[in-house]
């Protein structure tokens, strides 16, 4: 009705003038001679000089439209809500950027870096991915990114009949808030990656790969998160190509199932486990030297189910929802336990070939760059709450995760990320971590490369440095399977050609 109202009213503006204008012209014939000309002239000027008065206020006054839609020059790629920029303001989104006390350096289009600490003392990365040249004439350029995500919001494993309704999907599947917030985690590596120029936004795969384990909900996320950061407007179907492996994935499975040095050391820890028909958890539980005290009230078992139904936002008990932090606080214990926290034989085992891998893969991106030969320039693995847990701790940085995030498993969406500088010529590294369910499109990721081993006080951490971090908790291939199956025979070589999907 508004509409049509404006419209009648509009009509009746326009007949009004109209008749106006001819009722002027009528009196304009009646008068006499050179006053009534005299008089039209100088209501003509007048109009004229009134017109270009205003004209000139505008002018002077309003922005043109390239300064009212000129980017900022100096605009993070990372950190809306707590956002470190260039001193002026600015909105994107309806989100309020203000200016933050740390100096900025700009690139040639404008891209800052710099990085501030928290009310809890962790370095809050704001490093834009493009070339950028700072005051001091150092140079800095993204040459590689890794990134490692948990997948999105999925369904209890064990799913009890009257909950079905909550996950038509069915048990362990990703859910409707799954599938959106991977999105959103897709939107933010556009920004940071695609947007910003260091991956061709025509999705060019020879610059990327993804790497899923074989598990639905693992392998929606990739897909969902990779969609996302190329899709646009006029491309709506475009979505990246993931590599999964359904026998010997012995990146994103923790290893060979029936790997003998692993035995070994779980037989020394806690030999239940090893019995086939005992359950994981409640043996951990008898293992573990102070037992969790929620423990007697609730069964352990009950856990996963009640995290990830809270998590979902779906209606518990209330005697679950008074001890919900107890549960996930206790629940924590046993995961780690059985993830092998703290135990650096067990972390090696289980995780030391994806440590190796990332290792290894810096320094060939590196070597890559150097020989003008670089192709490769992003790899992402979607994956799994303890092998996010697993892959904190090789890099040592779980335990200080722990002590200031809520006391539970990582969170879905969870992210690892991290980024190969150079840095006037030279190879430096970056370690950040999203510890946030929920992504924006500028989100602050938390920088931890200080506290990488041999990274002490390092705001960008040689790489040299970097790659021995870790060397108590890597594995190359060769040396597993050496450790895993020592009754076969293995070579170099021939662990060289069974690594295909290891290749960098």
């Amino acid at each position: 009705m508004s509409s049509i109202k404006t419209d009648i009213t509009t009509t009746q503006k326009v007949d009004t003038d109209v008749e106006t204008e001819s009722q002027v012209n009528s009196m304009a014939g009646k008068d006499d001679g050179w006053f009534s000309m005299k008089k039209v002239i100088i209501i003509g000027v007048a109009s004229i000089v009134s017109i270009a008065t205003i004209a000139l206020i505008l002018y002077l006054t309003l922005p043109s439209s390239s300064e009212e839609y000129q980017k900022p020059t100096a605009q993070a790629l990372i950190g809306v809500t707590k956002t470190t920029v260039a001193p002026s303001t600015s909105s994107t989104e309806g989100s309020q950027q203000t200016v933050a006390p740390v100096a900025l350096v700009t690139s040639s289009n404008g891209s800052p870096t710099g990085s501030t600490e928290n009310s809890q003392g962790v370095t809050e990365s704001t490093v834009a991915p493009i070339t950028r040249s700072t005051e001091d004439s150092q140079t800095k350029k993204l040459i590689f990114v890794q990134v490692l995500f948990r997948h999105g919001a999925r369904a209890p494993g064990r799913l009890p009949k009257k909950y079905q309704k909550y996950f038509p999907r069915g048990g362990g599947e990703l859910t409707d808030r799954g599938f959106n917030h991977s999105h959103l985690v897709g939107l933010f590596l556009k920004k940071r990656y695609v947007d910003s120029g260091f991956l061709n936004k025509s999705l060019v795969n020879h610059e990327m790969r993804w790497f899923s384990r074989q598990m639905s909900r693992v392998l929606s996320t990739a897909s969902t998160i990779g969609s996302a950061m190329f899709r646009t407007p006029e491309q709506k179907y475009k979505t990246v190509g993931v590599v999964s492996r359904k026998d010997n994935d012995f990146l994103l499975t923790g290893g060979i199932s029936k790997c003998k040095a692993k035995k070994k050391i779980i037989k020394k820890r806690c030999p239940g486990l090893l019995n086939k028909h005992s359950n994981s958890e409640i043996e951990a539980l008898k293992c573990l030297d102070r037992k969790p005290k929620i423990f007697e009230t609730f069964n352990v078992t009950d856990s996963d189910m009640y995290i990830n139904m809270y998590r979902n936002n779906v209606p518990l008990p209330d005697n679950v929802l008074q001890h919900y932090k107890e549960i996930a606080a206790g629940y924590l214990e046993v995961r780690d336990f059985n993830n092998g926290v703290g135990d650096s034989e067990l972390i090696q085992i289980r995780f030391g070939l994806i440590i190796n891998k990332l290792l290894n893969d810096l320094t060939k991106a590196w070597e890559s760059h150097l020989s003008n030969t670089t192709k490769r320039k992003f790899n992402a693995y979607s994956t799994q709450d303890w092998l996010i847990g697993g892959v904190l701790d090789a890099f040592s940085v779980l335990k200080y995760l722990q002590s200031i995030l809520p006391k539970e498993e990582p969170n879905y969406s969870v992210m690892i990320v991290v980024e190969l500088w150079e840095i006037n010529g030279k190879p430096f590294v970056k370690f950040l971590y999203k510890p946030e369910e929920i992504t924006e499109e500028n989100h602050q990721l938390l920088d931890l490369t200080t506290r990488i081993p041999g990274c002490q006080g390092l705001e960008d951490c040689p790489l040299e440095v970097f790659n021995k971090c870790c060397d108590s908790h890597r594995l190359d291939l060769y040396t597993y399977l050496q450790k895993c199956r020592p009754k076969e025979n293995h070579s170099k070589d021939s662990a060289e050609k069974d690594a295909t999907y290891l290749d960098f």
